[in-house]
């Protein structure tokens, strides 16, 4: 299925109920848990207020109406399938477990997440204690000792520490304090890739943050050839009008990456009806804005093995993001898709930006914007970047405005696409 047949998809739901009563927009956002590997192990989903312009909680009330709307946007949504084969973390008040409203969501992919705040009364040990007889799995928030905190322990799967409120002397305090629960430790909140080393060494193997797509300081004098076939082809099909007999001699001279083409034209997320045994046949009946974009993606795919499967999807939804965003920026897609692609290559590559721009074609005012100038060209990357660490201002300039409902159904949108790209490619 293409993102533009995925735009079709969102809000299903609400559209169908009675539009003189508009159903609230539902805003959510998925962050990813990393072994050490970078490979994604679970997914936390993570309750935002788009119009309000926050995704913090400011009261009792606003927690359980914050958790009562995730359970329900859970079910609605399917969070299930979008954590693809691993499980949903779902922040949980004292409310929602001990009413048995998160029983709503599936046991065998779902993780009740207590928040740091919770006091463990009996009346949430024993709501525990049936959670647990169903099969669900309960991970601390935020945590740091405190006395009667212990009560939970043997309840917890896993266990958050933030490494921005603590120190490496406080984290080894607790990890002591932890030493005989069999809970697996989270580093929370890592961001920069040294942060990521530390937690390593100090023993955690689960990580949660956005440090995975943040490059390593880059000083190769070189393209590796293989990679630089990649960005010959990028620079193929990114012309308006490509030559069909050069990117299919192209494609041919990398055989892996053939492979991959190969298994993508034939997979469900591309709707082909007869199975593609060629490079040739793949051009012809995929069509040229078609062919362009499994091009890509099996070109991501393949530059981004031995990274986290993570990277690649967010590179895939940052490119289909700014494709479907494109409409409402007087954007072109065809160049935003390839610029949300581009965005993220020098990671997956290992490449400095400025050497891969200069082996494309591509415009000026999008050279500039890939190297971090500001221009009307980054727009949608910088929607959806905004969107992804929970600002939700709206994005507009003469007339051309992307409101928070938009970008929600946007995000969520080039979400399930990558999701569907990746699943046969990566894992």
């Amino acid at each position: 299925m293409s993102a533009q047949m995925l735009a079709t998809f969102d809000s299903t739901h609400e559209r169908s109920a009675d539009l003189s009563h508009p159903t609230p927009a539902r805003y959510f956002a998925r962050q990813p848990i990393l072994d050490r590997k970078k490979r994604a192990f679970r997914y936390e989903f993570l309750f935002r207020v788009g119009t309000q312009n926050r995704s913090c909680i400011s009261s009792p009330a606003e927690s359980e109406s914050a958790t009562r709307r995730m359970v329900d946007s859970s079910v609605l949504y399917d969070f299930e399938s979008l954590a693809g084969r691993g499980k949903a973390f779902l922040n949980c008040t004292r409310g929602s477990l001990t009413s048995g409203l998160v029983t709503l969501l599936p046991a065998r992919s779902t993780v009740l997440e207590i928040l740091e705040d919770i006091e463990p009364d009996n009346g949430i040990l024993e709501a525990c204690r049936q959670l647990r007889a169903l099969g669900y799995q309960f991970s601390l928030d935020d945590f740091v000792p405190r006395p009667g905190l212990e009560k939970f322990l043997p309840y917890a799967d896993y266990i958050k520490i933030d490494f921005r409120l603590s120190d490496a002397s406080q984290r080894a305090d607790i990890r002591h304090y932890l030493k005989d629960c069999n809970a697996r430790l989270i580093a929370e909140k890592v961001e920069e890739q040294e942060e990521f080393d530390t937690a390593v060494e100090e023993g955690f193997d689960l990580f949660q943050g956005y440090f995975f797509c943040r490059p390593d300081l880059l000083a190769r004098n070189h393209i590796p050839s293989n990679y630089l076939s990649y960005v010959q082809i990028l620079a193929a099909v990114s012309q308006p009008s490509f030559e069909w007999g050069s990117v299919e001699k192209l494609v041919r001279r990398e055989t892996s990456l053939c492979y991959r083409l190969l298994r993508l034209v034939n997979s469900a997320s591309f709707g082909l009806r007869h199975e593609i045994s060629s490079i040739e046949r793949a051009l012809i009946v995929a069509g040229e804005d078609h062919f362009r974009k499994l091009v890509t993606v099996a070109i991501a795919a393949e530059s981004g093995r031995g990274h986290s499967s993570e990277l690649v999807r967010q590179t895939l939804q940052r490119a289909s993001f700014c494709e479907l965003a494109a409409a409402h920026l007087n954007q072109d897609p065809t160049e935003q898709y390839l610029f949300g692609l581009l965005s993220l290559l020098p990671v997956l590559m290992g490449i400095p930006m400025s050497q891969i721009v200069e082996l494309l074609p591509l415009r000026a005012a999008v050279k500039d914007a890939l190297l971090g100038e500001p221009s009307d060209v980054r727009r949608s990357l910088d929607c959806f970047q905004r969107y992804q660490s929970g600002h939700w201002e709206c994005l507009g300039c003469e007339g051309a405005v992307v409101c928070p409902d938009q970008v929600h159904d946007l995000y969520r949108t080039s979400l399930m696409w990558a999701e569907e790209c990746t699943v046969s490619m990566i894992e």
